[in-house]
């Protein structure tokens, strides 16, 4: 009989984890961009800016608004490091593209005094297929359509390299 009631415990929590559901509650795991996809995002909008005689500076940030990946092509202009950044932040905190934030901004009092928030074309959110949020891309250098369509083939390129 002994030996039995050492049991009971275990055996308490056992039924009480069944009872009440405990693995429902547990915490969910979520995609969460890697450095391999980063690089492969930057691969792309080089590949895209050079096929298009353009010098940019490309960010990658994840979900938290942490910096990646970097790259800064020979001879773009050096503003371009921190609109690139501050591009791809805004997408990494906001789920939209970046030419949407001025319509954000204007329905949403206040939402314009923002700190670190840019309202321009060139900056991405990365998404996976399932619609998580990974982080946000960001490219500097060209026209506000052209710095758009570099992010949008970096991560074109990426999407297919997986």
């Amino acid at each position: 009989m002994k030996m039995s009631m050492r049991f009971l415990p275990a055996l308490a929590v056992a039924i009480t984890a069944l009872v009440t559901g405990w693995s429902a509650n547990a915490q969910q795991m979520r995609a969460s961009l890697n450095i391999e996809t980063a690089s492969a995002i930057i691969e792309g909008c080089v590949a895209h800016a050079a096929g298009n005689s353009m010098l940019v500076s490309i960010a990658v940030f994840d979900n938290g608004a942490n910096l990646m990946a970097f790259y800064r092509m020979d001879g773009s202009v050096l503003v371009s490091v921190q609109i690139a950044q501050r591009l791809a932040a805004t997408a990494a905190k906001i789920p939209v593209p970046t030419r949407l934030v001025d319509q954000i901004a204007t329905n949403t009092p206040g939402f314009a005094f923002i700190e670190g928030i840019a309202s321009f074309k060139g900056g991405l959110p990365i998404m996976t297929a399932e619609g998580d949020h990974l982080g946000g891309v960001g490219v500097s250098g060209g026209s506000s359509d052209q710095d758009e369509d570099c992010a949008q083939a970096g991560l074109d390129f990426a999407l297919g390299a997986e």
